[in-house]
């Protein structure tokens, strides 16, 4: 057991404990909602494990390295900046999709640059929120900066990951 789901599992019991002495009986309806709420995420969680399991094996590990390894630098970082602005989906997809990425080799800088422009661009919400309400020069600016957060995100944590990992 890692220490993230250690830590989640100590949350549980402790949520589940309080709610049992504070109503005098166990949650069973909300760890059923919680049941229903994971069953109802099933499809999107097999998409993304298996999207993820697939691109590990549709992309070499030569080719991975080059284009998002260590030794592609800011241009593996640029790449994965590209990748997360223009990928569909949720964390659900988002999420195992990177995990099987640094299973393949891409460096920490690369994923770091994906995962946040994934959270910092969104296509669809500049166009049907952003433009609208905003306005353009708004989008052009933010545009920008969403472009360029990912870059200095990925430079910052490869360093770090160097440095410390």
């Amino acid at each position: 057991m890692d220490f993230s789901f250690a830590i989640l599992l100590g949350v549980l019991s402790l949520v589940v404990v309080y709610l049992t002495v504070d109503t005098g009986h166990l949650p069973l309806k909300g760890l059923l909602q919680g049941g229903n709420l994971f069953l109802s995420l099933l499809p999107r969680l097999l998409v993304g494990f298996a999207l993820a399991g697939l691109i590990q094996q549709a992309i070499p590990e030569q080719v991975m390295q080059r284009w998002l390894g260590h030794d592609a630098g800011i241009k593996g970082m640029l790449i994965g900046s590209l990748i997360g602005m223009v990928l569909p989906g949720g964390p659900y997809v988002i999420y195992p999709l990177v995990a099987g990425l640094k299973m393949s080799g891409a460096s920490m800088g690369s994923l770091l640059s994906l995962v946040t422009a994934k959270q910092l661009f969104g296509p669809v919400r500049l166009i049907a929120w952003e433009y609208p309400l905003l306005g353009g020069e708004f989008v052009i600016i933010r545009g920008v900066v969403s472009f360029l957060m990912p870059l200095v995100v990925g430079i910052v944590g490869q360093w770090f990951y160097l440095l410390f990992f």
